[in-house]
């Protein structure tokens, strides 16, 4: 089992097709945050992470299941909505634990348990990605 401390760092990008991307690096240890928007004219962004932040985002991780799967291996979860039908939506999530990186992917909508995730990372950055 891994300690919320353990979590050092959060790499999550999505990508809606003709809409645009956000990609955002989370480093949780050294409390800060870069993101990339496609929709910005200015698009590289860098904020640093409050405590409380980077402690939600830990908490997310860890309820997320994310963490419970094999290490280096990519799952693939492909989810087919309405939406993604008429706008094909790819995301990836990247998370650094200790010196082991999980990794998972897919194609359609964002899975129920990285929402939270991806909100919190939209409120920390102030942006949105419509999908």
């Amino acid at each position: 089992m891994h300690d919320q401390s353990d979590i050092k760092s959060l790499d999550f990008e999505w990508n809606v097709y003709r809409k645009g991307s956000l990609h955002a690096y989370l480093h949780l240890g050294k409390r800060y945050m870069t993101w990339r928007d496609s929709a910005q004219w200015c698009n590289n962004f860098t904020r640093t992470l409050s405590d409380e932040q980077a402690d939600l985002i830990q908490k997310l991780i860890l309820t997320s299941g994310l963490i419970e799967m094999q290490p280096d291996k990519v799952e693939e979860k492909t989810t087919i909505d309405e939406a993604s039908k008429t706008r094909p939506v790819s995301w990836q999530v990247k998370i650094q634990v200790d010196e082991t990186v999980f990794q998972t992917q897919g194609f359609g909508a964002i899975p129920e348990q990285l929402l939270p995730l991806k909100e919190q990372i939209e409120r920390i950055g102030h942006t949105c990605l419509i999908l």
